[in-house]
């Protein structure tokens, strides 16, 4: 099974009226203006998470040609669930960083909604991690490499991978997780824009909210001050 990705986003404005919407620019010849829109699929799904359904046609950039005409764009249609939690305030994608950061950009245009992706502090979080075995960096000061990946057991221990976090920027790092309910462990990757990634399979939707739920509360979510 591929890996699951959920964006995390603090809310501050959510209609819950189905909304749908042209995205504002369009390729020659398009089929149809580009569409974004957001519809309820069920009300308390689980766990205070209702469940929306969601459309984004995804701008591509990309030079080509079709039907003797060029184009340096195009849009890819994609659809995904959004799950949002009116009690805390808190809305889960289930979408790439890159694909879900486009669609809360472009939805907030609309006045309707504003979402905004919880960024990751990890000065915050590594001392919360029990186990890490991977660590990827970015921006490193290094004429050939711009960014590094490192993997092992306990990775982070290492003096490479401490000199390389020094040297650039953490952007995501691999866990093992044990959920607390279970006692069983569990893949994570936690980027810093915002973006929890479950490896293993799950049976069904609402454990993949539980996962999700209870690294935010165990490692990312900072104690009231």
């Amino acid at each position: 099974m591929a890996a699951k990705a959920y964006l995390l986003c603090n809310v501050k404005k959510f209609s819950e009226d189905n909304f749908s919407a042209p995205i504002q620019e369009s390729f020659i010849e398009y089929e149809g203006e580009p569409e974004i829109n957001i519809q309820l699929a069920r009300k308390n799904f689980y766990n205070g998470f209702d469940q929306y359904k969601c459309h984004h046609d995804y701008k591509i950039k990309m030079h080509g040609k079709a039907f003797y005409k060029s184009f340096s764009y195009f849009f890819r249609p994609l659809d995904f669930y959004l799950f949002y939690n009116p009690n805390i305030k808190i809305a889960l994608l289930s979408v790439s960083s890159k694909i879900g950061l486009d669609f809360i950009e472009h939805l907030s245009e609309y006045n309707h909604h504003e979402l905004t992706p919880i960024e990751i502090d990890f000065a915050y979080i590594l001392p919360r991690i029990t186990e890490m075995t991977g660590v990827w960096v970015s921006k490193l000061n290094h004429a050939n490499l711009k960014s590094a990946g490192y993997f092992g057991y306990h990775v982070n221990k290492s003096k490479e991978v401490e000199e390389a976090i020094k040297d650039g920027v953490l952007s995501s790092v691999q866990i093992k997780y044990i959920y607390p309910s279970t006692n069983e462990e569990h893949t994570i990757l936690i980027s810093k824009k915002g973006t929890i990634t479950l490896y293993d399979a799950y049976n069904q939707i609402e454990d993949e909210l539980d996962i999700v739920m209870s690294v935010y509360n165990e490692i990312i979510k900072k104690s009231a001050t």
